[in-house]
This record gives structure tokens, C-alpha cells and sequence, in this order.
């Protein structure tokens, strides 16, 4: 015979169900995962990041800069290693325009590692990243080890502009960027 505690779990389990169900359905009407510089797709557990070449309908830029490190040189704790692995440079003010499907909140995640690539030291980069008329990173500056910048955004046009602006005759760069909806 059951007892009243598991009477109440077995009632709690069924009214989880349909959430999970959901949850397990759920497609974002934008969801963009790129890596910039690769030339092929990378996943990343259950993710796939489409590769910076396909992605390139997106960029409006006067450079053409594609760079890779070796893979030893990313920390293998690090589970999304294969996205710092290579980045898009920028000498200039760069711009994305992501078409975005479902106005409202939205996260962008930008992806950074720096290394040196033939004669640009990211190590050194400086830069700003605005999203429209917003700064979402002034001045950035690099660290030691890769790291990701997460932002939640609320989105009210049907196109998402993302700028990366070198500082004082610096460059910029980004590994890898999400664009969620």
C-alpha cells in the first residue's frame, strides 16, 4: 500500500510531464550558432555552430581575415574549446545583420579567446561591440583565458545589428556568437 508521500510524488511527477515534453520540443524561432573562422560546422555538445563561410551573408566588412590556433593551445577542460580554436579580425568598424523572426527578449552570447594569428596579436586587441544604438562592451580588453560575454536583449525590429569598432589602431575579433530568440 502507498503511502501519502508517494501518492504526492507520483501526482507531482505526472503534472512535470507535460513541461518536459514541451522543454524537449521547444525551437527557438532564431537561433543562429556560429564559428567564426572555421570553415566547416563544430558542435559543441548537443549544439551545432554553422561555420563562419556560411554564415558570411551576414557580414558587411573590408576585410577577410580567417584565424586559427592550434588545438593544443585551448585548454582541453575547457568543453567548448573547438570554438576558440578560430576567429574573424577586424582592422575596421564590422557589422552583422541577423535577421530575427520573433521580436522580444532574445540572448547573444559572444565567444573569446585571443592568440596570435600571423601578424595580429589578439592578445592586444581593443575594441567596442554594440548591438543598434547600445554598447553592450566598451573597451574590451583581453584575459588570460577564453570567455564568453552573455547578454539578454530586447529585440523590437525585425533585424538584429551587431558592430565590432577597433580601439586606438587595434583590431577586434570574436570566436563564436549565439543569437537566440
Amino acid at each position: 500500500m502507498m503511502d501519502w508521500r508517494q501518492v504526492g510524488m507520483i501526482i507531482c511527477a505526472l503534472n512535470l510531464l507535460p513541461l518536459v515534453c514541451f522543454c524537449a520540443t521547444f525551437v527557438p524561432a532564431d537561433n543562429y550558432l556560429i564559428d567564426y573562422g572555421s570553415t566547416s560546422t563544430t558542435s559543441v555538445g548537443n549544439h551545432n555552430f554553422t561555420s563562419d563561410t556560411l554564415s558570411k551573408k551576414l557580414l558587411t566588412t573590408q576585410q577577410e581575415i580567417l584565424a586559427t590556433t592550434f588545438a593544443n593551445s585551448v585548454s582541453s577542460k575547457d568543453n567548448e574549446s573547438p570554438l576558440y580554436r578560430t576567429a574573424r579580425v577586424f582592422t575596421g568598424s564590422s557589422k552583422y545583420t541577423f535577421p530575427i523572426n520573433q521580436q522580444g527578449r532574445n540572448w547573444i552570447r559572444f565567444y573569446f579567446f585571443p592568440f596570435i594569428y600571423d601578424r595580429y596579436n589578439l592578445n592586444a586587441a581593443k575594441f567596442d561591440v554594440s548591438m543598434q544604438t547600445i554598447i553592450l562592451i566598451s573597451g574590451l580588453t583581453m584575459q588570460k583565458n577564453p570567455f564568453m560575454k552573455e547578454y539578454s536583449i530586447n529585440v523590437t525590429t525585425d533585424t538584429l545589428e551587431i558592430t565590432f569598432r577597433p580601439l586606438d589602431s587595434s583590431v577586434a575579433f570574436v570566436n563564436a556568437i549565439e543569437v537566440v530568440s
